[in-house]
């Protein structure tokens, strides 16, 4: 038929296959039980019509064959499809969830088909991490499927949440305080500091109230406000600390306590109770400027100079940094740099001793965010004195990617644990 037509062999039909990416002419057959191969090679080829004028018109597009017919079924060259897993329910928290492709409700213990969605819910004073996350094509989900604790927030809901002329605070009103008590040269238990609960295994303080101390010198309490530690159910309120992150700038005294915070991490995680709930990080939608009020708390020195045996609070004005400079005392002048904020009032309330490490909160639409921690302030309670926090939200990454890392590890511990128990 054509000068480099080779001879062709026909049993009943000829299906003629394409290969992509050859514009010389080259065709590839395939056999199957009822035709035979074909081969043609050279630059004029007969169309398949006049090969297999019979065969279906074939309509090729974007890595599918599909037939225009509806008896043949569509042929999909995607056989690597990936699927995406849901994994375990209760080590993500969850209450319920749900698996759909398009409206129809699937089975979630098998893994998912790219395309399907899942909705879940969470228990009580936990939040969803997503909104509807996807199954995607590589194999991952479009956002992740876990309940994280619900941050900010106090119960019942509409409670007045809430130191030297403050106010005792009520059970539930400030769930997120800790106090860090620190083993003393002569093995008994002093408070050393205040901090502040961001997630359910996670306490932000001040790096000078753990500079150089070992975590097992050292546990947190939280859920009680009194400095006296409680004689009964002494575990749903006393916590052991597994880990401390400081960072590497900070150098205490010698560079002026810069970046005065720390990330302390607890041995376990938390059961979370209206008196046990963390508060929210910053970011940049919620950052602070001077004038706005503030909330502050701690077991410091009362008006009558002794030390609270209560959690105590107080509202305070954030202070612009001009009029800070110019109403602290001399000897905190040093600390006030970009990585701070000055807070308080210089007619009686204010910060005192063992106040240190408190976390400095402000609300915003109705939660409450952790924006300072109580760095610097008069040894002396000087009443006329500003004091000096570290500004959260520089850090809030840095967060972030410590309480990250620690809930991964406890994910591969878990695992490992299991693997061990089977084996």
């Amino acid at each position: 038929m054509v000068r480099n037509m080779k001879k062709l062999h026909v049993s009943c039909c000829i299906i003629i296959l394409l290969h992509f990416g050859h514009s010389d002419g080259v065709w590839f057959g395939e056999q199957d039980e009822n035709c035979q191969y074909v081969n043609c090679e050279g630059e004029r080829c007969p169309s398949e019509e006049e090969i297999c004028p019979h065969k279906p018109q074939m309509n090729i597009s974007d890595g599918d064959i599909r037939p225009l017919s509806n008896d043949w079924p569509a042929l999909s060259l995607n056989v690597d499809e990936k699927h995406c897993e849901i994994g375990n329910y209760s080590q993500r928290k969850l209450q319920s969830i749900d698996c759909l492709v398009g409206t129809h409700a699937v089975s979630c213990n098998q893994p998912q088909t790219p395309g399907s969605f899942v909705s879940y819910k969470c228990p009580d004073m936990y939040q969803p991490t997503g909104r509807l996350p996807q199954c995607q094509s590589d194999g991952t989900w479009s956002e992740p499927i876990s309940c994280i604790p619900e941050c900010g927030v106090v119960y019942p809901e509409g409670v007045e949440p809430l130191i030297l002329h403050g106010t005792k605070v009520e059970a539930g009103q400030w769930p997120w305080a800790a106090a860090i008590f620190v083993r003393e040269s002569d093995n008994t238990w002093k408070f050393r500091c205040g901090g502040t609960l961001v997630s359910d295994n996670a306490i932000i303080t001040a790096a000078h109230c753990v500079w150089r101390r070992p975590v097992k010198d050292m546990f947190v309490v939280l859920g009680h406000l009194s400095r006296k530690l409680p004689t009964e159910n002494r575990k749903d309120v006393i916590f052991k600390v597994k880990r401390i992150y400081l960072l590497p700038v900070y150098r205490h005294k010698v560079n002026k306590y810069n970046s005065n915070i720390a990330v302390l991490i607890l041995k376990a995680r938390l059961k979370l109770t209206k008196n046990i709930l963390p508060a929210c990080l910053p970011s940049n939608e919620t950052a602070v400027y001077p004038y706005i009020m503030s909330i502050v708390s701690g077991w410091g020195v009362n008006e009558n100079q002794e030390l609270s045996q209560d959690l105590l609070y107080m509202k305070v004005p954030i202070v612009d940094v001009m009029k800070c400079l110019k109403n602290i005392q001399n000897n905190l002048i040093q600390f006030v740099s970009y990585t701070t904020f000055c807070a308080g009032y210089i007619n009686g309330t204010t910060a005192c001793k063992e106040d240190g490490g408190g976390g400095l909160l402000t609300q915003h639409n109705g939660k409450w965010v952790l924006q300072g921690v109580l760095s610097s302030f008069s040894h002396s309670c000087h009443q006329g004195s500003y004091s000096v926090y570290t500004k959260v939200e520089l850090y809030t990454y840095w967060i972030k990617l410590i309480v990250n890392f620690e809930n991964s590890k406890d994910v591969l511990e878990s695992a490992e644990t299991k693997i061990n128990e089977i084996e």
